[in-house]
């Protein structure tokens, strides 16, 4: 299958996820997700702030938060041309960003080198830590700057597929988190 049969394939199972089930999966998600050494060892992390059917956040920021640890979400540096990590104060205002993404109202912006962590949204992802994503790229290029960080893709066990098409931009995640697995992936098991 096309990544664009992929995509979809995988947004119909997401979105066929009752509204209880998605929270109380991304829950469970979260959770995982959280009792991780490398979260737990990061001083910084990058979270999403999750749109329509995504793997919820906001247990996740609120764990790291309280735990300590710098708090950053994706925001469009329009300077750039791309999005950035962007620290997140407090409850400031979450307007919606030029691509329908809710991102803190002034940013305040964060080195990409700087983040130990980020959870990374997405369609489809593979146990090999491919990912499909929405398909602008966005990701991807903020990923590749950040190349030190520790990439945890974070998705619906709906959203995995046995392989996703993964081109030269397309960066791997280190882990996927579902709501009933860890997956280390080739990546990261090459590097233990």
């Amino acid at each position: 299958m096309n990544k664009d049969a992929i995509r979809e394939a995988a947004r119909r199972r997401r979105a066929a996820l009752a509204p209880a089930a998605r929270r109380e999966r991304s829950a469970r998600i979260a959770e995982a997700a959280g009792t991780l050494p490398e979260v737990a060892a990061a001083r910084s992390v990058c979270a999403y702030l999750a749109v329509g059917a995504e793997v919820r956040t906001d247990a996740l920021i609120a764990h790291c938060r309280n735990a300590g640890k710098t708090v950053c979400v994706p925001a469009y540096r329009a300077d750039r041309g791309m999005y950035a990590p962007a620290r997140l104060q407090g409850e400031a205002p979450r307007p919606t960003g030029p691509h329908g993404v809710p991102e803190p109202a002034n940013p305040a912006w964060m080195p990409l080198d700087g983040i130990d962590v980020v959870f990374v949204p997405g369609v489809a992802f593979d146990d090999g830590g491919g990912r499909l994503g929405q398909g602008g790229g966005h990701y991807d290029r903020m990923l590749g700057e950040a190349a030190g960080a520790f990439k945890v893709g974070l998705a619906f066990e709906c959203q995995m597929e046995t392989r996703v098409p993964v081109g030269a931009g397309d960066v791997r995640m280190d882990v996927v988190v579902t709501e009933s697995r860890i997956v280390r992936t080739r990546k990261e098991r090459n590097n233990l």
